[in-house]
């Protein structure tokens, strides 16, 4: 594994690089301000909560009105702007569709980490010996029978004693995969209430560059938000020379600005928008890139989007009950099924463990030994 840790500096109109605490601290103000609208929201929700109501409180519906607010100096909105980019591109979806309860995720700033040579090494790992079938799309499932049948658009019904499903969870939205009989009306509900996709998306710009322009000893940078309305826009930065050995950055877009990229045709636009981001950090020292790649996840049909996030109007209880088995024989795993870390690959790895210990469970009997794992014993 390999770590992708470091600080950030921030490079800001034009001076001299700077960390996210020198920032803070200038602009203790509209944070003060910002923490008690954030207070004043979730004890709204909480008090909603105690009435028996539904509670429609989005980030938006706090943090727009303080970002507004003229009264605070333009350089406390421009970074408390990075805030809620911030919470925008980590839980993948613009603040007015985030609910006020889960704003900002918790390991928003724990460490990163990737494997050795990128994540196709962990699924052909994991997929060793195992019979795959690609270009078989499943658009049904029976499960209420002694099989499980298994319907794809190519072939007749594949029967199996078990079915896991781990699509993304826009498939299931979309009801482009069908059950029947129709999973329990709680399920369903809960499924329909996460938030996934739609307008809401973490988009990833990769460059790469004929040799470094960044210095050599930051991999992770950025700059504040030209104006407190324009965020989401590459304002972060992260190198992954180290990582890859060739001189690759990595840009974050997000909010609405991401999912209008993600909707826009031309790549060349696209990396238009990046290289003008770095020149704001970097000046006229930026080369054009050599090559790039821009994730379109919103407008895959395979994906549907990013990743999950908690919507306003879902419930707590949600996660929990879209990763519940139906029957003895239909399981659910996938990021959007994981409590706390949901939006992550360990959380869809969990999930298929968690699947995998039913299963074996049910099979065998007894409890599995988690002491061999590759990935921890806890």
């Amino acid at each position: 594994m390999i770590e992708t840790s470091g600080d950030r500096s921030f490079y800001v109109d034009g001076a001299q690089p700077t960390s996210l605490s020198a920032l803070q601290r200038r602009a203790w103000r509209g944070r003060a301000v910002l923490w008690l609208a954030l207070a004043w929201g979730s004890l709204r929700h909480r008090i909603a909560h105690l009435f028996g109501r539904a509670p429609h409180i989005s980030l938006a519906d706090v943090a727009e009105p303080v970002l507004r607010a003229r009264w605070l100096p333009e350089f406390d909105r421009r970074l408390l702007a990075l805030t809620v980019s911030t919470s925008e591109g980590v839980q993948g979806a613009p603040a007015d569709r985030l609910a006020i309860e889960e704003w900002f995720p918790s390991d928003a700033f724990k460490v990163n980490a990737m494997p050795q040579g990128g994540f196709s090494r962990l699924i052909e790992d994991a997929a060793d010996g195992l019979d795959i079938r690609l270009e078989h799309p499943v658009d049904r499932i029976d499960w209420a029978h002694e099989k499980v049948w298994v319907h794809t658009v190519q072939s007749t019904p594949h029967a199996f004693d078990v079915a896991l499903v781990a699509v993304p969870l826009g498939i299931l939205q979309t009801g482009r995969l069908a059950f029947q009989p129709p999973l329990p009306a709680d399920q369903a509900a809960a499924i329909s209430r996460l938030g996934y996709g739609g307008e809401a998306v973490l988009g990833k710009l990769y460059l790469r560059f004929p040799y470094r322009f960044w210095p050599a000893d930051q991999n992770r940078f950025g700059t504040l938000p030209r104006t407190p309305m324009l965020r989401g826009r590459f304002a972060s930065w992260f190198s992954l020379e180290r990582e890859t050995g060739a001189p690759i950055l990595l840009g974050f877009c997000n909010g609405h600005f991401g999912a209008k990229l993600a909707h826009h045709p031309s790549d060349r636009d696209v990396v238009a928008f990046g290289v003008k981001s770095l020149g704001t950090i970097f000046g006229s020292d930026v080369p054009p890139p050599i090559a790039a790649h821009f994730t379109r996840w919103l407008t895959d049909p395979w994906a549907l989007g990013s990743y999950s996030y908690p919507a306003v109007g879902s419930l707590p209880q949600d996660r929990t009950l879209y990763g519940r088995p139906v029957g003895e024989r239909l399981l659910f795993a996938g990021e959007a099924t994981e409590d706390g870390i949901y939006g992550t690959v360990h959380a869809a790895l969990l999930s298929g463990e968690r699947a995998a210990e039913t299963l074996y469970a049910r099979v065998i009997g007894s409890v599995p030994d988690r002491s061999r794992r590759p990935w921890g014993k806890h």
